[in-house]
């Protein structure tokens, strides 16, 4: 039965469309605004999606300005005075009050914190609580303590005080505040020991105590989602269980439902794949459920009856007193978000992928500097009608028609695309054969990764065709140097811009914020090429000072003409204000390094800009 489920899910995700962060661009978690209805925040797999006339139009902010990549879902809520929460994966929890225009760090004591998850209170929206898992220490049998912290602020996130801390031997993955009771506060993860023993955790008392109820968690699992707590009865709550870390939506979930605070629980339903989507109705009486592969399911929110099924392709769900809103799956469904007044029968399109602009921010945040050079590659990515947005910044020039030089010489036929490479640097294949639809970047990786691993448990060749199917769809996938829409040329790059600087040791880059400023001392590869790259950078003060308390948060690359991150992630460490980082470049083209650091001048983020051309 569970090889079966596997090369389902298998099937399931060759058959989807390859996209550079490996998930199918769309929606995946939505809200209204808690004081303005005509408020709308659509999370996307391309960054956040906003409207702010009740879905009339829809205006974006990247993913670069929020420190995301389209591989997470970053927990978000919006706040009484309409400031907006986000934590990334990557980083402290971010603060925006000028609706994602800018974005800064959360003060102390929640600054630095890893942050889970956040619930806001119905009853006051300026009361957050946000809930922080780090590794404190590992023991030398392998077993992992977290530092489990609950913070809130009762101030719109204006500051942040520590509420209390939780045991150390599980790992936190969601918080939730009872509606009908703001003091009783529910937390749940899963035990160091094991992923299959499901923890909740109970505080009666805002955070200041609390009592514990474990369950046994499926085989197939490894995760516990609270996913809802009734809104008149602090005692019944719902919660899904997924497997770990499936945000592909590819493996079995079930929903669980308990009217003793988690003391018991039975089972309400299953998908056999992923289940993505969760909505408990605003009288407590109905769910709505779903995934991509299974459809949605409404149905009496204690099991007491049969449960409806719609055919859509689940990502998200939200049940306001006005409606069921649900994120489908474009093309096969008509929306990226709709909106149903009958229970999920009928959905009205309420947002398009085509209806994405950039958002109209002023002048001198950072949101034209991270989001300019993305759009392009996010518009053609999710077929923008980018013809009828006010973009707000400058227009770039029509470039003209290149004309081909009359003694052009033929592309070397011992490489697809002419140029040289490197003894024992992998030569990616262009163009026909591929038999089925490709899977890119860590789509790719993450099939591998489970089908091998479901092969190895099973000791059997009968998984090897699909193991074999999977190598096909990675090799497929795996062009590293895709041809631009623009181009028109099978084989082409993207071109790099004339005016980049010269890659030599002592190119100088300065922070965003004029803080910081980073020199490049060495590379292993000058100019830089594709695959791994070794760099040395000396980071100092803008007026080259030394920098004190120097933390590196990050170094990503990014290649703002597709709009993705390059993968793997990049391996830094640093000594004394220098910088030692292995980079990777994925393709030809320009590329982008991102540094993000703080010290006690403050944070501030620097950008090489390089061009890779073999």
């Amino acid at each position: 039965m569970r090889r079966a489920l596997v090369l389902t899910a298998s099937v399931w995700l060759l058959a989807q469309p390859a996209h550079a962060n490996g998930r199918m661009p769309g929606a995946t978690e939505f809200s209204v605004g808690v004081v303005d209805p005509q408020h709308l925040i659509a999370r996307a797999t391309y960054g956040l999606v906003q409207s702010f006339d009740g879905g009339a139009s829809w205006q974006w902010i990247c993913e670069q300005a929020i420190n995301v990549s389209g591989e997470s879902d970053p927990p978000i809520a919006q706040t009484a005075d309409g400031s907006i929460v986000l934590l990334p994966t990557v980083g402290s929890s971010l603060i925006s009050r000028d609706s994602g225009c800018t974005w800064e760090e959360a003060p102390s004591p929640l600054r630095g914190s890893k942050p889970i998850d956040l619930t806001v209170d119905r009853n006051a929206a300026s009361h957050v609580l946000v809930v922080t898992s780090t590794i404190d220490e590992i023991d030398d049998k392998g077993l992992v303590s977290y530092a489990n912290v609950l913070f809130e602020t009762a101030d719109n996130a204006a500051s942040w005080r520590e509420v209390g801390r939780l045991r150390s031997d599980f790992k936190i993955e969601t918080v939730e505040i009872a509606p009908s009771d703001s003091r009783r506060i529910y937390v749940s993860g899963t035990a160091s020991a094991s992923p299959l023993i499901g923890v909740i955790e109970r505080s009666d008392d805002g955070g200041a105590h609390w009592e514990r109820t474990t369950l046994d968690l499926p085989a197939t699992s490894g995760s516990l989602f609270i996913s809802a707590v009734d809104p008149s009865n602090p005692d019944r709550l719902w919660v899904r269980v997924p497997a770990q870390g499936d945000r592909f939506g590819i493996f079995p979930a079930s929903l669980l439902f308990s009217r003793d605070r988690g003391a018991s629980f039975v089972m309400l339903g299953a998908t056999r794949m992923g289940m993505l989507g969760f909505a408990l109705s605003p009288d407590g009486k109905q769910v709505a459920y779903g995934g991509p592969a299974d459809g949605l399911f409404v149905g009496p929110s204690d099991g007491s009856g049969g449960y409806q099924q719609f055919p859509l392709r689940v990502r998200c769900l939200r049940w306001n007193a006005d409606a069921l809103y649900a994120c489908g799956t474009e093309p096969q469904d008509p929306f990226s978000v709709g909106r149903s007044v009958d229970q999920g029968a009928t959905f009205e399109p309420m947002y398009r992928l085509r209806d994405t602009c950039p958002q109209a921010c002023a002048d001198g945040t950072s949101f034209a500097k991270r989001c300019e050079p993305a759009w392009s590659g996010v518009a053609q990515r999710i077929a923008a009608d980018a013809a009828s947005c006010r973009l707000p910044w400058p227009e770039p020039e029509p470039e003209p028609a290149p004309t081909p030089a009359a003694d052009a010489e033929a592309p070397d036929a011992a490489t697809p695309d002419g140029a040289a490479r490197d003894a024992g640097e992998p030569v990616a294949a262009h163009g026909g054969g591929c038999a089925v639809a490709a899977v890119s970047g860590r789509g790719a990786s993450l099939l591998w990764l489970m089908l091998l691993v479901v092969a190895r448990r099973s000791r059997r060749r009968a998984l090897m065709p699909l193991l074999l199917l999977a190598l096909a769809a990675a090799s497929c996938g795996a062009d590293d140097d895709p041809a631009p829409a623009s181009t028109g040329v099978s084989g082409a790059f993207a071109a790099c811009p004339p005016e980049l600087p010269a890659f030599a040791p002592g190119l100088r880059a300065p922070g965003e914020r004029g803080r910081m400023a980073a020199t490049l001392l060495d590379a292993s590869r000058l100019p830089p090429r594709k695959y791994e790259n070794a760099w040395t950078v000396q980071l100092e003060g803008a007026d080259g000072s030394e920098l004190r308390g120097l933390q590196v948060s990050r170094v990503e690359t990014f290649m703002p003409v597709h709009g993705h991150y390059g993968r793997p992630p990049a391996e830094f460490e640093t000594d004394a204000g220098e910088l030692r980082a292995t980079i990777h470049f994925t393709m030809r083209g320009p590329w982008q390094v991102l540094i993000g650091a703080r010290a006690e001048a403050g944070e501030d983020e620097i950008t090489f800009e390089v061009c890779v051309e073999e």
